[in-house]
């Protein structure tokens, strides 16, 4: 697991340090042409890690006119650029279309057509960058629940058929739910964790309508920082992935204390281990005290066989218990769901006790 970073163009020509833990830099399409032609300014000259072309405005999903253009007059040749990570790219819908028209990232509502045309756009970038591709939730108005759902489902296809890294914005997922009146993480189930490559994490603005909004000049949303924790907690977070604190707003070039204070939350939630439970380390018990119960209604001549072996009822399961794994056997509770292969070391569990009492009262028989 390591920390990453986000810059814009004016955010990089300032003097703000550059968190000596930062392994990944995410830039815009207008910084990383700036350093491209005039080299790493400020701060970055020191700086040895990688860089991320990352945009957040596509035709990602529009037609394959458009596709050709924007990658043939905007998107570099990378193939030579050991220092370029990836290129990442908001999943979005048309630029024309809803609030893409003021220069935002639309909202992304799947359809057919639409995925296909961005793995489409996906494997073009492939060809023309040579770098990973990695695509991100991008919306934050979905007009209900199922929406979300759908678009993330949707998200989940493409990265996989695309063979794409997902950037998962837990700020995007936390506005998206809250909007619809969700817990984000509900949400979290959808998610094919085995493709995450990267969780950003940011601020979050509240209209005066009572709407949440992306707030990249505001410190981690502290639904934020408990949704990071918690999917930490349980494990679902790879330690291969990248943690970005997406601060790329230039306000911050005058809260430098505020700002490498989320760093710093960051850097000390990353050291946290997975928690197991303590319950799955009991489940034979659970099993057995299970199969104990069923097994005292079952047998109703369970006093007559304890007074003829001359042991107690939780001696005598016990023992049956301690035959069936020196026996490596197994019990099943119908008879219906055992078949030919497996009916060769499994029994109904009232005739695996039945014979076991058996063999109890004439040792002889074994």
């Amino acid at each position: 697991m390591e920390l990453a970073c986000a810059f814009n163009q004016n955010f990089i020509t300032g003097d703000l340090a550059i968190p000596d833990d930062v392994s990944l830099i995410e830039i815009g399409i207008e910084a990383f042409n700036y350093i491209t032609k005039t080299g790493f300014p400020g701060s970055f000259k020191n700086y040895s890690g990688r860089y991320s072309l990352h945009i957040g405005r596509s035709p990602i999903t529009e037609a394959d006119e458009a596709q050709d253009a924007f990658i043939s007059e905007v998107i570099p040749d990378l193939r030579g650029a050991s220092h370029v990570k990836s290129c990442g790219f908001h999943l979005c819908g048309p630029r024309q279309t809803g609030i893409g028209r003021y220069g935002f990232t639309s909202h992304y509502e799947c359809t057919p057509e639409q995925e296909k045309q961005a793995i489409q756009f996906v494997n073009k970038i492939k060809l023309k960058t040579g770098k990973e591709v990695w695509i991100e939730n991008a919306n934050f108005y979905s007009p209900t629940g199922q929406s979300l759902i759908r678009n993330l489902d949707s998200t989940m296809r493409i990265a996989n058929e695309a063979e794409a890294g997902l950037i998962l914005d837990l700020a995007h997922m936390v506005i998206d739910a809250r909007n619809n009146n969700l817990d984000p993480r509900l949400f979290a189930g959808f998610v094919h964790w085995q493709h995450v490559v990267e969780l950003h994490l940011s601020g979050i603005i509240k209209g005066r309508d009572g709407a949440l909004h992306d707030g990249h000049s505001k410190a981690v949303d502290l639904e934020c920082w408990k949704l990071f924790e918690e999917l930490m907690t349980i494990g679902l977070v790879s330690r291969d992935v990248y943690i970005n604190i997406e601060h790329s707003d230039d306000t911050w070039r005058n809260s430098s204390v505020e700002y490498e204070m989320d760093f710093k939350t960051c850097l000390a939630m990353m050291q946290q281990e997975p928690k197991t439970s303590s319950y799955s380390e009991n489940t034979d018990a659970y099993a057995r005290s299970y199969l104990k119960s069923s097994l005292k209604r079952s047998v109703v001549n369970m006093g007559e066989i304890c007074d003829v072996l001359e042991r107690h009822e939780d001696q005598l399961i016990a023992d049956w218990f301690d035959y069936l794994d020196k026996n490596n056997l197994s019990v099943a509770f119908t008879l219906a769901e055992i078949d030919s292969v497996a009916g060769r070391r499994t029994q109904v569990y009232t005739e695996a006790f039945s014979q076991f009492v058996e063999q109890a009262c004439d040792p002889d028989r074994s």
